[in-house]
């Protein structure tokens, strides 16, 4: 009976180290200035905590759009996250995929079946193995697909949405 005492007490505290909110235990241990300037109030010393973070990107449309020109009938975004300073191709080759411009055209295809299931008809996509490129014939569809994978590269929930989506109808790898 003590075992599994053991292996639960131990099972809890996995559990509980690998889900801790570290800002907010950090929170609760911050020193306080007791020294009285208005008269005997607290005062919370704020300390900064040497973190190494990254500064968020500044949001905006992902990819090149290409203009039609001599050589295209149409409009094309050229997306390479491989090449993007916040790229996911190692979340995504861990999660078993290709990680480049096949993992990219199942993830725009599912995030376009969530948002815009309407604008699969009018597009193409043309997977390359570094990126993706996306014709169409309507330059705002295109701007708006690249606001989309800012949103889907912001939001990990809404990347493994849209690669479920892919799943079912067998567009991801």
């Amino acid at each position: 009976m003590w075992k599994i005492l053991i292996i639960f007490l131990l099972t809890a505290f996995i559990v509980h180290l690998l889900y801790r909110n570290p800002e907010k235990s950090s929170d609760s241990k911050q020193p306080t200035d007791r020294s009285s300037n208005d008269g005997g109030t607290i005062k919370q010393v704020k300390t900064k905590q040497k973190e190494q973070t990254v500064p968020p990107q500044k949001r905006g449309p992902r990819g090149v759009i290409v203009e039609p020109n001599e050589f295209t009938s149409g409009y094309s975004i050229a997306y390479y996250d491989v090449h993007e300073a916040d790229s996911d191709y190692s979340y995504l080759s861990s999660q078993g995929y290709q990680g480049g411009g096949p993992s990219w055209e199942g993830i725009l295809y599912g995030l376009l079946k969530i948002k815009d299931p309407d604008l699969l008809q009018r597009i193409e996509f043309d997977a390359e193995g570094d990126g993706l490129v996306i014709n169409g014939t309507n330059r705002a569809d295109l701007e708006k697909i690249a606001l989309w994978i800012d949103d889907v590269k912001a939001d990990r929930k809404l990347m493994q949405r849209a690669i479920m989506m892919a799943n079912i109808d067998g567009r991801m790898e």
